[in-house]
C-alpha cells in the first residue's frame, strides 16, 4: 500500500524535526548512582547474555555470507573487535538492553569503529559511533581543545542509542533504523516512498540503497552471526565475564586529571582507554565531569578522599529520557520550505504533486544531501538530519507498533513517552496482556514530542 500524502507529510515533518538531545551533565550525576541497582540477566558468559536478546533476521544472503568470511578469514580480524570490545561491551549490551532494543544493535560500534574510541575518519567522525562535529553539537557533546565528548564512552552511547530509538520511530522496523543511521532519515524517507512502502511493512532488501548503506546491515548481520554461533565459523570465542569492566564517578572538584589518576591509583594507558575524551593532562573536573575507573580502583580513589563509597561500579545510568526529539535547534531560516510545510501540513487533501515540491524545496534550500552524493551517516555527514525554525507544529498522529519478544505495556509506553493508560483505553486491553505479532496504536498526546 502506498503512503497517503498525509502521511508523507507527517513522516518528513517527523524527520526534519531534528534528533534527540542528550541531558546535560549535572543532570546525570545523580543518577549516575542508582547503578547498583540494576538487575542485570545472570548469564555467566557476556555474550550469552547478548545472544538471548538477537531479535533481527540473521538470513544468510550472499552480502551477509560475504562479510562472515571477511571477518573469520583472518582470525586477527575478529579477534581485534572482540579485544576492542572487551572494556565497553558490557556497558553497552547494558543500555542496549535498557532501551528495549535487540542486542545485535551492541555491535554497531564493531561495524563503525571496530570498538576503537580513538577512531576518526576522513569526514572528522570520531568515537566508537563515529559522530561528526556538527551531529555531537546536536547531541550537546562538547568539542574543545580539551575534551572532546564524540569520544565520552556513556555520553556517545546514550546519544547514539537516542538517535537510533528515534530512527525506530519513524520507521517502525530495526533494519531501516539501522540503515538510517547509517544514510540518515531523509535519504532513507525519500527511498520508502518511492517504493511505495510503508513504516512497519518494509522490505529493506527491495530497497535502492547506496552501496555503503546495503552493505552496512549486513556487517552487522555477520556480526552477530559469528558471535551466535562461532564455531561455524571456526571462531574461538573466548567467555568474557558478565559484570561491568569499569565504574562510573564523579571526581571532587576542583581536582586535576593528573591528581585523579594517582588518587585513583589508575595507570595511563588504562585512564586513556577509559576516558579518551580528555585531552589535556592538566584539565580541571569540574562537578558535573564523570570519569571510567577500573572497578577496582573506585575504592581506592574514595579511599584517598576521604569518602565512603556507597557504590560499586553497576555501569548503567539511568538517566532522564534522551529519547525526545529536539525540535528547539534549528538550521538557517528558509521561508520559501517553511511556507510549502505550513500549506503541505495544512492540506490533507493536496495532490502528490504538492509532496513533490515540498521535498524538492527542502532538498534545495533546508539542508537535505542529495541522495546520489551524501553520506547522511553520524560518521560522514549530519547534513540531511536537519531541524526546521518553524512555529508549525507536528500533527499528533498516532503511531502503529508490532509487539516483538520482551515488550511489556511498560517498556513500550517509556519507548513512546505515552502513558500505558492511555494505550490500553487506545488498543482495549484491560489488563497486561500483549501478544507477539499484535499490532497496537499508540496515541499521540499534545503533550508529547516524541515522534
Amino acid at each position: 500500500m502506498r503512503y497517503t500524502v498525509k502521511k508523507k507529510i507527517t513522516l518528513l515533518l517527523v524527520c526534519l524535526l531534528g534528533v534527540p538531545s542528550l541531558v546535560d551533565a549535572d543532570d546525570m550525576t545523580v543518577s549516575l548512582m542508582l547503578m547498583n541497582n540494576y538487575n542485570m540477566r545472570q548469564d555467566k558468559d557476556v555474550w550469552d547474555r547478548m545472544r538471548e536478546g538477537f531479535r533481527l533476521n540473521h538470513n544468510q544472503s550472499k552480502q551477509v555470507v560475504y562479510y562472515e568470511k571477511l571477518y573469520t578469514k583472518s582470525p586477527k580480524t575478529f579477534a581485534r573487535i572482540v579485544n576492542n570490545a572487551r572494556p565497553y561491551i558490557y556497558y553497552i549490551l547494558t543500555e542496549t538492553e535498557r532501551n528495549g532494543m535487540p542486542s545485535e544493535v551492541a555491535l554497531l560500534p564493531g561495524v563503525e569503529s571496530t570498538f576503537n574510541p580513538n577512531a576518526k575518519s576522513s569526514s572528522n567522525a570520531y568515537g566508537m559511533w563515529q559522530f561528526v562535529p556538527s551531529t555531537g553539537k546536536r547531541f550537546n557533546l562538547a568539542q574543545t581543545n580539551q575534551i572532546d565528548e564524540r569520544q565520552d564512552i556513556v555520553k556517545s552511547t546514550q546519544s547514539a542509542l537516542s538517535y537510533l530509538n528515534y530512527l525506530h520511530k519513524i520507521f517502525g522496523q530495526w533494519e531501516p533504523a539501522i540503515g538510517a543511521y547509517n544514510w540518515g532519515e531523509g535519504n532513507m524517507y525519500r527511498e520508502i516512498v518511492r517504493s511505495g512502502q510503508s513504516p512497519g511493512s518494509i522490505d529493506y532488501t527491495s530497497l535502492n540503497l547506496r552501496e555503503e548503506t546495503a552493505n552496512y546491515l549486513p556487517k552487522l548481520i555477520a556480526l552477530a552471526s559469528i558471535i551466535e554461533n562461532p564455531s561455524k565459523f571456526g571462531v574461538d570465542l573466548d567467555e568474557m565475564e558478565n559484570k561491568p569492566f569499569f565504574a562510573i564517578v564523579n571526581p571532587l572538584a576542583p581536582t586535576s586529571l593528573s591528581d585523579f589518576t594517582s588518587q585513583s591509583g589508575v595507570d595511563a594507558k588504562t585512564f586513556a582507554m577509559l576516558n579518551p575524551q580528555y585531552k589535556d593532562k592538566n584539565y580541571m573536573f569540574s562537578p558535573t565531569d564523570n570519569v571510567l575507573l577500573p572497578v577496582q580502583n573506585q575504592g581506592t580513589y574514595y579511599a584517598s578522599i576521604g569518602k565512603p563509597i556507597n557504590i560499586s561500579g553497576v555501569q548503567t545510568a539511568d538517566l532522564a529520557d534522551t529519547s525526545a526529539v529536539d525540535t528547539n535547534s534549528s538550521v538557517s531560516d528558509s521561508s520559501d520550505s517553511n511556507a510549502a510545510i505550513a500549506s503541505a501540513a495544512a492540506g490533507a487533501n493536496a495532490s502528490s504533486d504538492a509532496l513533490g515540491n515540498l521535498i524538492n524545496n527542502l532538498d534545495s534550500s533546508s539542508g537535505f544531501s542529495d541522495s546520489s552524493g551524501s553520506s547522511g551517516h553520524l560518521g560522514s555527514s549530519a547534513d540531511d538530519k536537519v531541524a526546521l525554525d518553524t512555529d508549525y507544529p507536528m500533527e499528533d498522529a498516532p503511531i502503529n507498533y508490532t509487539i516483538v519478544a520482551g515488550d511489556t505495556l511498560y517498556s513500550i509506553a517509556k519507548r513512546f513517552n505515552a502513558k500505558v493508560e492511555d494505550i490500553r483505553q487506545q488498543n482495549n486491553i484491560p489488563g497486561n496482556d500483549i501478544t507477539v505479532g499484535q499490532t497496537i496504536i499508540i496515541p499521540q498526546s499534545s503533550t508529547n514530542k516524541n515522534i
